[in-house]
């Protein structure tokens, strides 16, 4: 299939997105927008993507999937940004979707939603945070909708590794 011809269209996954360096008006925000399609209904082979006689595990390579995190038959979607404070110091936002095909085990969605700071208090120390609410509905596997919230606090030590102990570094 050649995609320059554009005669197998229905055929291609799709996965564009964008990365602006800084956003218009806000010169130390990034952003970032990413879309992935792999839903073909035109292909008689569901699952097109992530069949491969190859791999000896299915379509994965010592237990990672290959391709996208939407998997086959799946519709999705992740946007975040970036406040740079400083090089050392910054804090993100970011929101991912997720929407399965009704052929894979009677479909589904996935959402989360998310928040990291990573801060430079020091030199050598960096502190990092990390909030995330997640919520899915698959039928097949529950019949309710279910939600979980995690969050991690990472306190980070960088040692002077090789300079002198007479010298204050």
């Amino acid at each position: 299939d050649n995609p320059v011809e554009g005669k197998f269209v229905a055929r291609f996954a799709w996965n564009p997105g964008v990365y602006l360096t800084e956003l218009p008006k806000i010169h130390n925000m990034d952003a970032r927008f990413e879309a992935v399609y792999t839903d073909l209904p035109k292909l008689a082979n569901q699952g097109y993507f992530y069949a491969n006689t190859h791999y000896t595990e299915g379509y994965t390579a010592y237990g990672q999937i290959l391709g996208s995190w939407v998997g086959r038959q799946g519709i999705g979607g992740q946007a975040s940004t970036t406040y740079w404070f400083s090089p050392k110091k910054k804090a993100g936002f970011f929101y991912r979707k997720l929407v399965s095909d009704a052929f894979l085990f009677g479909g589904g969605s996935n959402s989360d939603y998310g928040a990291n700071i990573s801060w430079r208090v020091r030199p050598q120390i960096e502190l990092n945070a990390l909030a995330q609410y997640e919520d899915w509905k698959f039928p097949a596997l529950q019949q309710t909708s279910r939600s979980d919230f995690t969050g991690s606090f990472e306190f980070r030590i960088y040692p002077n590794i090789g300079s002198s102990p007479h010298r204050d570094n």
